[in-house]
Formats: C-alpha cells, sequence, structure tokens
C-alpha cells in the first residue's frame, strides 16, 4: 500500500497526529502539552507554556484543522513566540486529466481578487508541478492569501495548502513551505 511521507524539519514543523496512542499522546491535551515543552524547552514561565498548549490543543481538536484520513496537518511553529501557520497535505488517487487536476488542486482558477500568480514548480520526490499564490475576497472586505501546490506522482494528487488573512505571515514563511514540499513523497506502507 502507497501513502504519503513528509520528512519535515520538528525544529520548524509540528505534525498534528492522526490518531492518539502511547507514541503521540493519549489524547490531543496530552500532544499539546507535550508539544507547548518541546517549543518552550523548559521555560519558566509557565503560563507561556500553558497558553501555547491550549491554542496546540483547540488546533488538534478543530476539525477544519485535524488530520483526516487523507489529509496531514503541519503547524509551522519554530519557536517561541511565533504565530502558528496551519500547512495541509493531501493526498488522493489520481483522476482525470493530469494539468487540469493540477491547475484545480493548486486553485489557479475561479474567483480571485487578481490573476493568480501560477509558476510550475519540481522537487525531486514528487517531479513536476504547479505553485499558486492567489487572493480572494472573504467577508466583503477582507483578503484571504493562500499558496497552494498540486502534483501527481505514482497514481497519487498531491495538495499542499496554507492560507491566513496575514499575508506577511504567509510570505515569510514561503522558503520553509518549500522545505515541506520537498520533504514530502509516495512511499510504500505497511499495511497494519
Amino acid at each position: 500500500m502507497k501513502g504519503l511521507d513528509v520528512d519535515s524539519d520538528p525544529s520548524v514543523w509540528l505534525a498534528i497526529p492522526r490518531e492518539w496512542t502511547a507514541n503521540t499522546g493519549t489524547d490531543h491535551r496530552d500532544w499539546a502539552r507535550d508539544a507547548a515543552e518541546a517549543v518552550f524547552h523548559g521555560a519558566r514561565d509557565r503560563r507561556e507554556v500553558d497558553v501555547l498548549a491550549g491554542l496546540l490543543a483547540f488546533l488538534a481538536e478543530d476539525p477544519k484543522i485535524a488530520p483526516e484520513q487523507t489529509q496531514s496537518a503541519y503547524l509551522h511553529l519554530p519557536g517561541p513566540g511565533t504565530d502558528v501557520l496551519p500547512v495541509y497535505v493531501q493526498f488522493f488517487d489520481s483522476e482525470g486529466a493530469r494539468d487540469e487536476a493540477l491547475r484545480e488542486m493548486a486553485e489557479a482558477d475561479g474567483d480571485a481578487v487578481e490573476p493568480p500568480i501560477v509558476e510550475p514548480v519540481t522537487t525531486a520526490r514528487l517531479g513536476q508541478g504547479l505553485r499558486v499564490l492567489r487572493y480572494t475576497l472573504v467577508d466583503e472586505d477582507e483578503l484571504l492569501l493562500s499558496l497552494a501546490y498540486g502534483f501527481r506522482h505514482d497514481g497519487f494528487d498531491i495538495r499542499i495548502r496554507t492560507f491566513a488573512l496575514d499575508h506577511g505571515r504567509v510570505l515569510r514563511v514561503m522558503d520553509d513551505i518549500e522545505d515541506l514540499v520537498r520533504a514530502t513523497s509516495v512511499v510504500e506502507q505497511d499495511e497494519d
């Protein structure tokens, strides 16, 4: 059976587990507490750890963020004082024509405030795909910036996406997101 492997840098990314086990934490609160402790490296001010643990527990429980069977969620959090930015990695069985599928996954078409920036992108592990940076209007007066990638590799369509109202946040971490994209591959997985 094939699946995705994301060899992310743990000093930059927190992967939200898909299930709660002895290895990940017995529930989202245990995982969040352990992750917050690791980010703050034994900080003296427990309030900072508590605030981050509460935020991480909320994100791990939120159905819009928490991973589904075909989705993994990675939180960009390179250290204390950094705003958390979720990045979603999804994979599906390939369907339809490749070029149209890549454009759809990367959100190259559709409603946008201005024409999206659509660029080809290539990684050693996923091959050729698309990267799209686009602005869409939400709530009539706010601009949402989304950065999305689409790839087709080894029978799978792979989509990697983030979005935020804080445009600077997305733009500042584009290099880290590119590293996450390059760290993503289709692999054989054990059937357990």
